[in-house]
């Protein structure tokens, strides 16, 4: 078979760019979706989402053509012409997604290689300290509707904890693809600096396992109240999620109001979901509250305890007097 020169290898990497960008989009579909239930107390676990990316012509070509490894075929064998990368704080959700990953193989996916193990990397060289990441190339499964061939239509997955990204990212700065014959002081530095993340990383996790939180509902209520409101946006993402603006409300209520809370939200939601909706459409624009979970549980406070809500009310009189406009009652209900 006649090998292709530059240009025509340039030319078959652009016409894969709208198969690769539908398969990159489903991977990150897939992965986001799982790691919102990977420690659902911690709504700042996922640091970044899978956002996928393809490389740029002069990235490619770069590494088809110009770089130290040669390739016989490199729309085959050059296996990140489109990647992904999910961040979490903590190893072991590193861990929970690097599984979930290896568990759906010919099921969601197939996993073409795993390319970095950072616990294989350890036990093998427990005396080394250096870049630390799970790497996964994959694949679609037969059957996966595509006008190209699926064996090149490879995506790769990076997982890392926070400070091994910082590592990542400060370490590419400073030495990516530079001569081997660098400074070894340097080089050692770097090394040492990776070994105190390592550590770190053992410690916040030692943390994360001593401090439980004291009331579990108030958790199950914010995944659950979460999750409805993802329902109803699908701009929403977890990202956008403001803590402080949800713990100025939920801090208002005792662990009866959580408890009730918890029982009757499904419900109410179920009623109330058309209605809500219609107000998104009518006030989210203006309301920053109306782009917030919180603005369901206080809804839905409003309406169960509306005494409570409109005398400790955190927001303002404009944020509250929309959600009355939005349930369709008078500004009579909020006069004391």
């Amino acid at each position: 078979m006649r090998q292709m020169n530059e240009s025509e290898v340039m030319e078959e990497f652009r016409s894969l760019r709208d198969e690769l960008s539908k398969w990159a989009c489903l991977i990150d579909e897939q992965l986001n979706a799982f790691a919102q239930t990977i420690e659902p107390s911690l709504v700042e676990n996922i640091q970044i989402p899978a956002k996928y990316r393809i490389k740029d012509d002069n990235s490619f070509k770069s590494k088809a053509f110009y770089r130290d490894k040669k390739y016989e075929n490199p729309i085959l064998e050059i296996t990140d012409k489109v990647g992904t990368r999910l961040v979490f704080l903590f190893p072991q959700s590193v861990k929970k997604m690097s599984d979930f990953i290896e568990s759906q193989n010919e099921i969601k996916w197939i996993v073409k290689e795993k390319s970095q193990d950072t616990m294989k990397i350890r036990l093998k060289h427990p005396e080394v300290f250096s870049y630390q990441s799970d790497h996964f190339i994959l694949m679609p499964c037969e059957g996966y509707e595509s006008s190209k061939d699926i064996n090149v239509l490879t995506c790769e997955v990076q997982v890392r904890t926070l400070l091994q990204h910082a590592y990542s990212e400060v370490s590419h700065a400073l030495f990516y693809k530079q001569n081997k014959d660098q400074d070894k002081k340097a080089l050692r530095m770097l090394a040492a600096s990776m070994a105190f993340l390592e550590e770190s990383d053992s410690k916040f996790e030692k943390i994360l396992a001593m401090n439980v939180p004291m009331n579990d509902n108030r958790i199950s209520l914010r995944v659950l109240v979460c999750k409805k409101f993802a329902e109803l946006d699908d701009n929403y993402n977890e990202q956008k999620f403001d803590r402080e603006v949800w713990d100025v409300f939920i801090e208002l209520l005792d662990d009866m109001k959580v408890n009730q809370a918890l029982t009757e939200f499904p419900e109410f939601f179920k009623d109330k979901s058309e209605m809500l909706k219609e107000g998104f459409s009518d006030y989210q624009k203006d309301i920053f509250l109306f782009t917030q979970p919180i603005l369901l549980l206080a809804t839905y406070s409003f309406v169960t305890w509306q005494t409570f809500t409109r005398d400790n009310w955190p927001y303002g009189y404009s944020s509250l007097s929309y959600i009355v406009k939005m349930l369709g009652y008078s500004d009579e209900v909020l006069k004391s």
